[in-house]
């Protein structure tokens, strides 16, 4: 076979070549070679670390053509899911239907992300938290425990966006704490906190911090409330400044980043 001009190589003209090959079994010779370099010191013709590219390969193959023979793990990825090297995943957790898990990303135990999630690179998400269809966390965003992203809600990472200018040291931390809601479709700009046990209205589009409890709607969004670790929303009780789950029968207080449970019981009449 050659090319020509570029073209699809083409049957070359004449009697075929024949190679020369000395009359010795191959795996014989692997052996007499490997033999010799232990007793003399010399290098191997193939060194161990060119066989690595090509044993992880067939591993990953191995894998995914035989998936029964793989050791039982504690989560669980469905088959349509991608998992990068270098990743950290709990006990429990449930991957589902074409997502991908970039390297170096974390997720706690018993943890649930729908379809067409993606989280990474670098991404931590705590235990317990639910991420539904369609959410992209990406580098800079961080999940505390018990977190739920609702469907389609979006997390942006840089505030001044171009697509010809490069950013990624300048990209800001965007914290979701404990026990928060964030509902679908919202937009969390970079660079917010959203405090413990806040709920995000469906839509609301995020641009400064939310105080722990605190209920935000709208775009911009703005506090209309206060909500419980339950998701009731909390009745205020004059003139003491607390508020009070009619669900749960807790009361609150108001602290500088939010609210704070208090042990206190109702009085009786």
């Amino acid at each position: 076979m050659r090319w020509k001009e570029g073209q699809h190589p083409h049957l070359a003209l004449g009697e075929p070549t024949l190679v020369p090959l000395p009359p010795v079994e191959p795996l014989a010779a692997e052996i007499d070679h490997f033999l010799h370099c232990l007793h003399t010191g010399e290098p191997p013709r193939t060194r161990a670390e060119a066989l690595l590219p090509a044993t992880e390969l067939m591993e990953k193959l191995h894998r995914q053509l035989f998936p029964e023979a793989e050791s039982p793990r504690p989560y669980f990825v469905h088959p349509t899911a991608l998992v990068d090297e270098e990743v950290e995943i709990g006990e429990g957790t449930r991957i589902w239907h074409f997502s991908h898990i970039l390297r170096g990303s974390r997720i706690g135990k018993n943890c649930v992300l729908g379809q067409n999630v993606v989280v990474g690179p670098f991404v931590r998400v705590g235990n317990h938290c639910k991420i539904q269809n369609n959410v992209s966390l990406y580098y800079g965003v961080e999940l505390e425990d018990g977190v739920l992203c609702g469907p389609s809600c979006v997390f942006t990472n840089d505030k001044y966006p171009r697509a010809f200018i490069e950013r990624r040291n300048e990209f800001l931390q965007t914290r979701v704490r404990q026990g928060a809601t964030i509902g679908a479709n919202a937009t969390i700009m970079c660079g917010v906190t959203i405090g413990r046990f806040a709920m995000v209205g469906a839509g609301a589009v995020v641009t400064q911090d939310v105080p722990d409890h605190a209920l935000v709607l709208g775009n911009p969004a703005r506090q209309v409330g206060w909500v419980c670790e339950c998701g009731e929303t909390l009745t205020a009780k004059e003139p003491d400044n607390l508020y009070f789950c009619d669900r749960c029968g807790i009361f609150y207080r108001r602290t500088l980043k939010g609210l704070e449970k208090v042990s206190l019981q109702l009085s009786s009449t």
